[in-house]
């Protein structure tokens, strides 16, 4: 027992048994000086600090890096020394900082966090930063969500995007649509599909054009007719490149119609300035040999495919929109291996034979046909 209570309480006695000498006691206790130790001043003090309690990355793809950046700060009146700065490598998170280990009075450092997933899924870890300041370590909450993402894929010399998993979608569209845990896709370019039924196959995606997610599956070159008529697959490589050059290409009819879903878009090439694309319904089952008929035998001016359809006249294999008056695409694919794109048949046209017609105005034309 200390011997300041001893003397509380022997004084305490004293008053008890002594009540007449009750004014000493008083004396006493009032002469007694209780000593303790104070704490030191708050401006004496170090005190660490951070800018924030939270960094929330949101929504990042697989392969692909987020950094932000965040502050630490002495408060306090004197010199801190920080003992520990995790790097939080293998995490998800990465770490880094220009900060030294002592940190006066007043001053900051910057601290940057990395977050660059592998794996796809929400992600949270804590970063805790340790000093022999007053309050001894802050610690800052690091959240992410991770989306798969593309990266290239070489097969056969071919080299394309596809999910960072290692599947494909199926088409253009699955890519540009696509929903967690898969990152939607905004970038035209060569991406690896595999329909229902179908190969693998690198194809070339619009991911922008009318909402993309289209597919290039056909491409007749002016003049580049060997091989047309045909209901398999022809020089599917040229469809890598949606350019007017090199060979003419299609994808066969069967991978065609196991890609289209929503429409088809059809284009020609700019010998007439004034050719307008043209559409026609997903529900033309396309048959590149054959004449077209119903729906494959109508083409629209809008993606809505509600009104100015032309009329429908089947003339011709594949899909056909013929008729001998109005300015509109007429976009005929042919079992002799031609192909016809114009504003109006009956006087002036368009031909992949580059025959010339009585009326002198043909030349060359390229055809395009994409669907989604």
């Amino acid at each position: 027992m200390s011997a300041l209570k001893q003397t509380i309480l022997a004084l305490l006695a004293f008053q008890v048994l002594v009540p007449a000498h009750a004014n000493v006691f008083k004396h006493a206790v009032s002469g007694l000086r209780v000593i303790s130790a104070a704490a030191p001043p708050a401006t004496q003090l170090a005190v660490l600090s951070a800018s924030t309690a939270e960094v929330d990355f949101g929504l990042v793809e697989t392969g692909h890096a987020s950094t932000q950046s965040m502050t630490l700060t002495n408060t306090g009146g004197r010199a801190l020394t920080l003992l520990s700065l995790p790097t939080l490598e293998g995490s998800g998170f990465r770490v880094t900082s220009t900060c030294t280990s002592t940190l006066v009075a007043g001053a900051t450092c910057p601290v940057n966090i990395t977050f660059e997933p592998t794996t796809a899924g929400p992600q949270t870890t804590s970063l805790v930063i340790s000093s022999d300041a007053s309050n001894a370590s802050v610690a800052v909450s690091l959240t992410g969500d991770a989306l798969l993402g593309v990266q290239p894929y070489s097969s056969a010399g071919v080299t394309a995007m596809r999910w960072t998993n290692g599947t494909q979608a199926q088409t253009c569209k699955g890519y540009r649509t696509a929903t967690a845990p898969y990152a939607a896709q905004l970038e035209d370019g060569l991406y690896w599909v595999q329909p229902t039924g179908q190969n693998m196959t690198a194809v070339y995606c619009d991911m922008t054009t009318d909402g993309g997610g289209w597919t290039l599956v056909l491409k007749g070159v002016s003049k580049q007719l060997a091989g047309w008529n045909t209901a398999a697959a022809l020089n599917p490589a040229a469809l890598q490149s949606p350019a007017f050059a090199g060979l003419s290409g299609k994808l066969s009819d069967a991978f065609i119609n196991a890609t289209k879903t929503v429409a088809y878009r059809l284009q020609g090439s700019s010998y007439f300035p004034g050719i307008p694309t043209r559409y026609v319904p997903a529900s033309c089952v396309y048959a590149h040999t054959t004449s077209a008929a119903g729906t494959c035998a109508t083409t629209y001016p809008d993606l809505a495919m509600s009104t100015g359809a032309a009329t429908q006249t089947a003339a011709r294999g594949g899909i056909s929109d013929y008729r001998s008056s109005g300015e509109y695409l007429t976009f005929i694919t042919n079992a002799d291996g031609n192909w016809f794109v114009g504003t109006n048949q009956s006087s002036k046209y368009e031909g992949g034979t580059g025959h010339t017609p009585s009326n002198g105005l043909q030349a060359g034309s390229s055809i395009r046909m994409w669907v989604r």
